[in-house]
């Protein structure tokens, strides 16, 4: 994976996180816990999901250079995909 490749892909996730996170923030706390009949159950689930897939990320390309912002103590947690995060539309 070349440089430009990456830095392709860091931009286009940056500003899809960044629009989706718009979108969220017009969101009644109904609409955010509302039940699906998807695999995932609620935007409440498919985001903690989307969140430790970037985190997951992240911590694999700690493994290919040192990073400042990386090394920070909250990028070694160990999240699970099955874990719901954040409690409310804030968070």
């Amino acid at each position: 994976m070349d440089k430009k490749y990456l830095k392709l892909m860091m931009d286009y996730n940056k500003n899809v996180n960044e629009n989706m996170n718009n979108i969220i923030k017009t969101l009644s706390e109904n609409d955010w816990n509302k039940y699906f009949s998807g695999y995932y159950k609620s935007l409440h689930e498919l985001c903690s999901h989307l969140f430790i897939g970037d985190y997951t990320w992240l911590g694999r390309f700690r493994t290919l250079k040192k990073f400042k912002i990386l090394s920070e103590y909250y990028f070694n947690k160990n999240l699970s995909f099955h874990k719901i995060l954040f409690e409310n539309i804030p968070e």
